[in-house]
């Protein structure tokens, strides 16, 4: 008997490991999916808190980024702690793969891809979605809640940084640009680099921006965010950051770098013109889920006005809700992660009642 009771004993402790392993994987999850769609193969990694059945699909930023880069920064990491996030590599950016023509690539058509996606999320998981997209990724996902039926696949959806009207943005772009360099200067911080800035942009006719303007406008945009963080305007990780890509194992091991360069500068070049004159904001009148427009006041690459002009956009949301943190440039998930954090939280929280 006693033998008899050891075996039990062992067999019990046995079962009850088994069980609590159980139940970890059913509260955290780290796994990948393929989704293949119209000729494009596009993983999608899920990491994070599945306990409550919520995922947020994070709709990275580029065109020509990643989704994986986004689990380095802080502001994602307080998420997965609450819920579970879905990194996508996008048509022709990151891991992804496939076969099909450039007329495959146009805002709508990733549009396409992104609904294929968020089904594939809600067949395999039973998850409520919501959709968080970054700069590009911001663009991207106000176009699919805007884009045929779409937006009943989703909960809410999330806009940071997120250009929705190029041309206007670029005239504020470049109003902004004035302000911020005055003020520098007359603080005496990165003076040189502010004086070119100024010098150019108050030669710049507005009636004609061309492409040259623009991507001269956008690489301002991003350097001048590490002069501001360099003088402690904002506070900004990009550092640790890019140290990270290198040290974080899952990373590497998902990613080839020469890869995703060629292919996000491809599909970079495939999108931008129709990027520098994208005007959602007629079609933002559809959209009736709860929605969140985010933004940094530094932001010199897509302005803050872009969230008030999406926030004014969507009247006939069942909720809506917007932040600008003051201490943010283009990437406020880095800049402020735990303002970020607790933003998006709160606005989950909100969306649930509709």
């Amino acid at each position: 008997m006693r033998n008899y009771n050891i075996i039990a004993t062992v067999i019990g402790l046995i079962l009850g490991v088994t069980s609590c392993k159980k139940t970890e994987v059913l509260k955290e999850l780290h796994e990948t999916i393929h989704v293949r769609y119209k000729g494009a193969d596009m993983p999608v990694h899920i990491h994070g808190n599945i306990e409550n059945k919520t995922i947020i699909l994070i709709v990275h930023g580029g065109p020509g980024g990643d989704g994986l880069v986004y689990r380095l920064t802080e502001g994602m990491q307080f998420l997965e702690r609450k819920f579970a996030l879905a990194y996508w590599d996008q048509r022709g950016q990151g891991m992804s793969h496939g076969n099909y023509a450039q007329s495959d690539v146009t805002i709508s058509a990733m549009a396409d891809d992104m609904n294929a996606v968020v089904k594939a999320l809600k067949a395999k998981y039973g998850a409520d979605i919501y959709a968080l997209g970054h700069s590009w990724g911001g663009t991207l996902v106000a176009k699919y809640v805007s884009q045929k039926d779409y937006q009943n696949n989703l909960r809410g959806w999330i806009k940071t940084c997120g250009s929705i009207h190029a041309k206007q943005e670029v005239k504020d772009q470049i109003i902004l640009f004035r302000k911020y360099a005055k003020d520098q200067i007359s603080e005496g911080l990165h003076v040189a680099q502010w004086q070119e800035v100024l010098d150019y942009v108050n030669n710049i006719d507005t009636s004609n921006i061309t492409d040259d303007i623009s991507l001269w406008l956008n690489q301002k945009g991003h350097e001048s965010s590490q002069w501001l963080a360099q003088d402690g305007v904002i506070r900004s990780n990009d550092t640790s950051l890019l140290s990270s890509v290198f040290n974080d194992v899952t990373y590497i091991r998902n990613m080839n770098a020469f890869h995703n360069f060629i292919s996000g500068n491809v599909t970079n070049f495939y999108l931008r013109e129709e990027l520098d004159n994208v005007n959602l904001l007629p079609d933002l009148s559809k959209v009736t889920i709860p929605s969140l427009m985010l933004a940094g006041k530094y932001d010199l690459v897509v302005p803050p006005h872009s969230s008030i002009y999406a926030h004014n956009a969507v009247q006939s949301a069942v909720y809506k809700d917007s932040r600008i943190f003051d201490k943010s440039a283009h990437s406020p998930m880095v800049d402020q992660p735990s303002p970020f954090y607790y933003t998006v939280d709160n606005f989950i929280d909100s969306a649930r009642k509709y």
